[in-house]
């Protein structure tokens, strides 16, 4: 996760902090999801990207890179399928 907030090299401490509490906060949120999933499924994902953006910004580090930006090349990940089950 750091490599692809960061790239190659040490991650700083700030940036390093931020994004294990935001793995902390998306374990969190997603146990309790899953026992009362009041929220639908992209209210969550929105929820849970918003959250590391800040966690980001906080540190000093900004925002990670916006899907399908020229900043994310190379860092794309495969769509995701969204249908139930």
């Amino acid at each position: 996760m750091l490599r692809a907030v960061v790239g190659p090299g040490p991650a700083p401490e700030p940036v390093r902090l931020a994004v294990r509490g935001w793995l902390s906060f998306l374990v969190a949120v997603c146990l309790d999801w899953l026992e009362n999933p009041v929220l639908d499924r992209t209210a969550v994902r929105e929820l849970c990207a918003d959250t590391l953006t800040g966690a980001l910004r906080a540190s000093g580090h900004g925002a990670p890179p916006t899907p399908g930006s020229a900043t994310d090349a190379g860092h794309r990940a495969p769509p995701r399928d969204e249908g139930g089950g």
